[in-house]
C-alpha cells in the first residue's frame, strides 16, 4: 500500500500511477484512488527465496508534482 498526498495541503492525489518493485524487479503498478492509495497483488516467485526483501513504491512525477518514492521491508 502506498499513499500519495500533496506536501503543502496534505490532499490526496488521485489517478497517479505508482510502480512497485521487490528487490529491484517489477511487482506491478496501480493508479491511486480518491484517497491517494494504491496497492498491487503480486505472487511471490519460487526463485525469490525467503528472508527480508526490499519493497519499493515510486511515483515518477508529472507536470505539477515532483517524483516520490519510499521503501519498506517485506519478510518472506
Amino acid at each position: 500500500l502506498y499513499v500519495l498526498i500533496r506536501s503543502d495541503t496534505l490532499a490526496p492525489l488521485e489517478a497517479r500511477q505508482i510502480a512497485f518493485t521487490v528487490e529491484g524487479t517489477s511487482a506491478g503498478s496501480a493508479n491511486t484512488d480518491a484517497t491517494g492509495s494504491a496497492s498491487a497483488n503480486w505472487a511471490i516467485p519460487d526463485t525469490i527465496g525467503s528472508g527480508a526483501l526490499t519493497l519499493a513504491a515510486s511515483f515518477s512525477g508529472d507536470a505539477i508534482h515532483g517524483a516520490s518514492s519510499d521503501t519498506a521491508t517485506l519478510t518472506v
